[in-house]
């Protein structure tokens, strides 16, 4: 079993590289390495509609949907993998 929230969620991505605008790249400028822990073969985008990380969560969807299969869920939700099954759950 394997619960993250946030950025938590995020590394269980096969990249983390899409949501970099969600946080400030100088907190790590020494990063190069966007590889995340490759737990499911989808991307979470997490704090839809959350008013203070919302509207970079938005713009990752805008800027990568057309390439990334993304999972975009609000704080209340959560993503259950199971059996290969992907389910949002509320």
């Amino acid at each position: 079993m394997y619960i993250g929230e946030s950025a938590g969620s995020i590394i269980a991505c096969p990249d983390i590289g899409y949501c970099a605008d969600m946080d400030s790249p100088e907190k790590a400028p020494d990063l190069t390495d966007y590889a995340g822990l490759n737990l499911v073969d989808f991307y979470i985008v997490p704090h839809i509609g959350n008013e203070e990380m919302g509207e970079s969560a938005e713009k990752a969807v805008e800027k990568y949907s057309s390439e990334l299969e993304l999972k975009a869920i609000t704080d209340e939700q959560v993503i259950l993998v199971e059996d290969g099954r992907v389910q949002i759950l509320n």
